[in-house]
């Protein structure tokens, strides 16, 4: 584990309701050579017979001074492989839980009409 601390800052790009949503994100690690990522996040939904279907793509748009683990190819991979995919379906799967939870309780509230 490292010391440093990633800060960023997401701006949406894409939002058609109900089938797209996407948003860019601007991150920065701080050193002596500050290691800074443009990452492009993409989620498409679209509906089947019991809900709905969402795909999401992640995408490195740029990079410049990445940090040495991720300049070496075994690490590299690791990451953009593994540990970031992982980080991000989990914010995916807590996007859709509170997508789920917010439509439950606009669901039962008094004056909306059913669809």
């Amino acid at each position: 584990m490292s010391s440093r601390r990633w800060e960023d800052r997401s701006t949406v790009t894409v939002a058609e309701r109900p089938a797209t949503f996407e948003f860019i994100t601007e991150g920065r690690v701080d050193g002596r050579t500050p290691m800074t990522a443009r990452w492009r996040n993409r989620y498409e939904i679209g509906p089947t017979e019991d809900g709905c279907r969402v795909m999401h793509s992640l995408a490195l748009v740029q990079v410049t001074n990445p940090l040495l683990r991720l300049r070496l190819p075994v690490l590299r991979y690791l990451a953009f492989k593994v540990g970031i995919p992982l980080a991000s379906s989990r914010g995916l799967r807590n996007l859709i839980a509170m997508a789920e939870a917010r439509e439950a309780i606009d669901s039962r509230a008094p004056g909306r009409l059913a669809s």
